[in-house]
């Protein structure tokens, strides 16, 4: 599919192949658009990739299909979203790589709301790659998702590192399940994982210490006890329930909200 000269200027600016990008536009069918990141003030600015809106259903496909034709010629694809506010949603992002760690870097994700940087999140997915195997299959700004190769010997003690690291895979996760809408699920986990270990166990006592130290508004307490607004389950059947997940799907979505 021939390209706009819109789309020439882009690839000329970021030093992208026109034959890879025509190649690009003809599988997706899409209008190719510069890749925008943020700076370290959180402004949009535009970064050495490709970025192409796509409905979420249809993201797995367009993947599947690039990272065929982009296999041997020196990019990668991955799952994304937008930061442009007037064309937000999910996207399908191309960088002239072959390091899978570079949509990570480029889009500088980090959780800043946790004090985790984007180095601190390179460094702890390079240190599980030497206990197992995965893929990066997309990143943002404040999410990375990986499927599995092999997985962690110890997916117990794995999904434990894993809510340390990134507490809303829980709390703003698996957590949030309901048992009572999936008992077979809970079950499972429960089987899979019967015991958190001793570290985990003093860790989540503590915090449950701290928590009753709190000061906590009447009607906040209410919503808490009533186990409504979404808190419906306890952290220690969270993290079964991810190591159960992982162990089922063979996927992993950090994000820090």
């Amino acid at each position: 599919m021939t390209l706009s000269d819109q789309e020439k200027a882009i690839a000329e600016s970021i030093g992208f192949d026109l034959e890879v990008c025509e190649a690009i536009r003809r599988i997706s069918g899409r209008k190719l658009g510069r890749l925008i990141s943020l700076n370290d003030e959180y402004e949009p600015v535009g970064a050495d990739g490709l970025s192409i809106s796509v409905e979420r259903e249809k993201v797995q496909s367009l993947l599947n299909e690039l990272q065929v034709e982009l296999a041997n010629a020196g990019y990668m694809a991955f799952w994304s979203e937008s930061v442009d506010h007037e064309e937000s949603g999910d996207s399908v992002v191309v960088l002239k790589t072959s390091d899978p760690y570079e949509i990570i870097l480029t889009l500088k994700t980090d959780g800043s709301n946790y004090e985790i940087a984007n180095k601190d999140i390179v460094q702890r997915l390079r240190d599980w790659e030497t206990r197992c195997s995965f893929k990066i299959i997309g990143a943002a700004n404040s999410w990375v998702a990986v499927r599995f190769e092999k997985l962690p010997e110890n997916i117990c003690l794995f999904a434990e590192e894993v809510y340390e690291f990134c507490p809303d895979t829980v709390e703003q996760g698996v957590g949030l399940m309901n048992e009572n809408e999936s008992p077979e699920l809970f079950e499972e986990a429960c089987r899979l994982y019967p015991e958190l270990s001793k570290r985990m166990q003093e860790m989540l006592d503590e915090q449950d210490s701290e928590f009753e130290k709190m000061d906590i508004p009447p009607e906040l307490q209410s919503v808490l006890e009533s186990g409504s607004g979404g808190f419906t389950t306890s952290t220690a059947m969270g993290i079964r329930l991810l190591a159960y997940s992982i162990e089922s799907s063979k996927e992993l979505f950090l994000w820090w909200d």
